[in-house]
């Protein structure tokens, strides 16, 4: 008979069906064996029966998580946009969090009981009987009282967790409870044990008003906090290398240079990870039961070598660097000018050495002039020798004669260069890298000289690596046949795809080589940012030259100015590092994914113990051993469903709806035929749930939720939190609403078997 809907109530002429279990009855699937079936020993058709329902949830176990795979897919879609005030792209996640848990998220981990009430109200030409709406309330009576109940009791002793958002929280349990209440009053005010097209229609426009009410409140519309659209940098699998150094290059910035790549990937990974959501929860606890492989849920527990001070620095822990210090030198010599020109006039020309550190004993520097264009002793006389510093000393002179003939010459150029030094009383001497040559151009004639950006060959391009932090950049302008007294020249840049104020900062001013002088730089900022395969360039120009000297004619943009352009591209460490970054994040996705790329990878999972995780923390138990033989069938079976990664989700999706509606018709069957067999109504064994007729149910259920949002509302008063607490208040908590669900369970059966018309069997 209908639960609530009297087939005596209708004009019903045709005949009853037999019932299930006895002979000439059955469902749209089972019993297999048909009437032969119907014929076996009542204990062994219990007992088969009972081993097939629970095989059964299994297999709904297993597909329902392929199911929420799917839903994770499609709700973890983000896209692009480009922020033109910035001048940059932002990535963003498509579905609102509190959206996708109300609507496809819920769907998925309800789809069984959803999909089991659907299949029983069409096999039974649309009269509602125990089995589907019983399953509906009995399951949201369970996971109400008693999952809330555990939920209380295991968080640790004196810890609470609260709701973060009470306002959809508000929205949403207001709702739940209303929803059950206005199934009351379709059933028992408005229209009697039927409910009508109409009612169905409003209850149904009923749902995107609690969605979008539960959105507004997300978003603050409907009070709380407004939340502004998030800039922050998402880190994700789909982001590009640009994106992935921008992000690498905010946690250097914030937590320090020292950062090796694995530790700026692993504070990147729990920076960006956010709560795992429904159905990461529910994968990995099915797959644990039934030997699958384990999705990780959170990044934050291996940062556990990571101290983050209160500086913004990251120091590792239990790691010892065994590198060996070399001492600083006590004393260190260098040459302070780099580049000289002198007159082939002049006849010699003096080059400066300094010592600094500690001068309070002698030192020695030893020195010798090499051949370039110049060639000793045609056109300079070759010196070499040790250059003795006395106490207290800090600067010498070493004298180079220059040969001065008739013949007309290019510009020609020599070196003097220090090769080793040593101090009295064994103090560690050094020469100071890259001041420890002096190049020395030989100026043929009296010109005021050519000026020009000093480039490789030539070319008036100027590539300039962009670092992560903050650069300066020395544009060299040269000096060229001449250099005979002081010139300037004025300079100033211009932007092209690189944006003053974001890639460099704008300069402009007057250069002064002073007489002799040869080569000068002009100090550009290059902003610190990330890059790696892109590229921008600006302009450095030369203009109104002073005191004699000259444009080089040659280059780009003629007499009257020379232009450089600059080129900023990716430095390579960076490129390097986020490659690495990039290769030890895609290590830890692939492992919190749900779902897969290909059939290939779904059917060797399919195949393999814990899905083939040979990791050390996942070892296969005999447990993990004998479920995985149990539900191998069915891991093989659904291994079919299309991948994850095909259609952004929506196959696999469609595709795991229709076999989760498959094994829900085999469960309608089998846990009909068992109430039958067993002589007990559908509503008790309506999903292993107990559930009473629906009305009175609905009734009892709708009391214990008030009674147990009301617990839930006293808990954040004198915990400070739903969750947790102190010991005794926690397990007075969770007794209470094991003593609620019990009382529906008993209250609910108790109507079932009022109501129930006898045994068929």
């Amino acid at each position: 008979m209908a639960t609530g809907l009297p087939l005596d109530d209708y004009d019903h002429d045709d005949e009853l069906e037999p019932a299930i279990c006895v002979k000439g009855g059955g469902g749209p699937l089972l019993p297999l064996f048909g009437d032969t079936e119907q014929e076996w020993p009542r204990g062994l058709r219990i007992t088969l029966y009972m081993i097939g329902l629970f095989w059964c949830f299994m297999g709904v176990s297993i597909i329902a998580d392929v199911f929420m795979a799917a839903i994770e897919k499609v709700t973890s879609k983000k896209i692009r946009r480009f922020d033109k005030t910035k001048g940059r792209w932002y990535t963003y996640e498509v579905w609102n969090a509190t959206v996708s848990n109300l609507t496809l998220m819920a769907l998925g981990s309800s789809a069984p009981e959803i999909l089991l009430n659907v299949i029983d109200i069409f096999a039974k030409q649309f009269f509602s009987e125990g089995l589907g709406p019983g399953t509906i309330v009995g399951s949201a009576a369970f996971n109400l009282l008693m999952i809330i109940a555990v939920c209380v009791v295991a968080i640790p002793d004196g810890q609470v967790r609260k709701i973060k958002d009470l306002t959809v929280y508000t929205c949403t349990a207001t709702w739940s409870v209303f929803a059950y209440l206005w199934l009351i009053v379709i059933l028992v005010l408005i229209t009697p044990n039927v409910v009508d097209i109409w009612e169905g229609i409003v209850t149904f426009l009923m749902f995107p008003v609690l969605v979008f009410m539960a959105w507004s409140c997300d978003k603050g519309y409907l009070g709380g906090v407004t939340k502004p659209p998030s800039t922050h940098i998402l880190v994700h699998e789909d982001m590009t290398p640009e994106e992935l150094a921008e992000a690498y290059a905010s946690v250097r910035k914030k937590h320090g240079e020292s950062l090796t790549d694995e530790q700026a990937a692993r504070v990147l990974a729990a920076m960006n990870a956010k709560a795992p959501s429904r159905a990461k929860y529910r994968v990995n606890a099915t797959r644990s039961m039934f030997g699958g492989r384990r999705v990780t849920l959170a990044f934050t527990k291996q940062l556990g070598s990571l101290i983050l001070l209160k500086s913004g620095k990251v120091a590792p822990i239990h790691e010892k660097y065994q590198e060996d210090e070399l001492d600083a030198p006590a004393v260190t010599f260098l040459l302070p000018v780099t580049k000289l020109a002198v007159l082939e006039s002049a006849g010699e020309v003096r080059i400066l050495v300094r010592r600094s550190g500690d001068i309070s004993v002698a030192s020695e520097v030893y020195y010798k002039t090499m051949n370039g264009t110049a060639k000793a002793p045609t056109d300079f006389e070759h010196v070499e020798g040790w250059l003795k510093f006395e106490a207290k000393e800090t600067e010498r002179e070493v004298l180079v004669k220059v040969v001065d003939d008739a013949a007309f010459e290019s510009d020609e150029i020599f070196y003097f260069k220090l090769t080793e030094a040593k101090s009295d009383g064994d103090l560690v001497t050094a020469l100071l890298p890259g001041h420890d040559q002096v190049d020395i151009i030989i100026v043929d004639d009296d010109d005021a000289g050519i000026l020009s950006f000093a480039t490789p060959d030539n070319k008036d391009v100027l590539t300039i690596t962009q670092k992560v932090n903050e650069s300066v950049a020395q544009i060299v302008v040269q000096r060229r046949q001449g250099s005979c007294g002081e010139v300037k020249v004025s300079y100033h840049t211009e932007g092209d795809t690189a944006i003053p104020g974001r890639d460099f900062e704008s300069c402009e001013g007057q250069l002064v080589f002073a007489d002799k002088q040869i080569e000068a730089t002009i100090e550009v900022k290059i902003k610190g940012a990330p890059r790696y395969d892109t590229s921008d360039r600006f302009r450095i120009f030369l203009t109104a030259p002073q005191g004699g000297a000259k444009l080089d004619p040659e280059r780009d943009g003629g007499r009257d100015r020379n232009i450089l352009t600059a080129i900023l591209e990716a430095d390579a460490d960076t490129k390097e590092s986020v490659d690495r970054i990039r290769s030890i994040l895609m290590t830890k996705w692939e492992r919190s994914k749900v779902g897969h790329a290909n059939w290939g990878a779904q059917f060797k999972e399919a195949l393999q113990v814990n899905g083939g995780d040979d990791d050390e923390d996942t070892s296969p138990s005999i447990r993990d051993y004998i479920t995985h033989v149990v539900t191998v069938p069915w891991k093989l079976l659904f291994a079919l469903v299309p991948p994850t990664d095909y259609c952004g989700g929506w196959l696999c999706f469609g595709c795991a709806l229709l076999a989760i509606g498959f094994v829900t018709m085999i469960i309608n069957d089998m846990a009909s035929l068992l109430g039958c067999v067993m002589c007990l109504p559908d509503e008790i064994t309506a999903f292993v749930v107990l559930a009473g007729s629906l009305s009175f149910s609905v009734a009892v259920f709708s009391a214990c939720a008030v009674v147990c949002i009301a617990i839930l509302a006293v808990r954040r008063r004198t915990c400070g939190g739903e969750l947790g607490g102190p010991k005794g208040p926690k397990w007075v908590t969770s007794i209470c609403l094991t003593v609620l669900w019990f009382t529906y369970l008993g209250l609910s059966s108790w109507k079932a078997l009022e109501d129930f018309g006898g045994c068929a069997a």
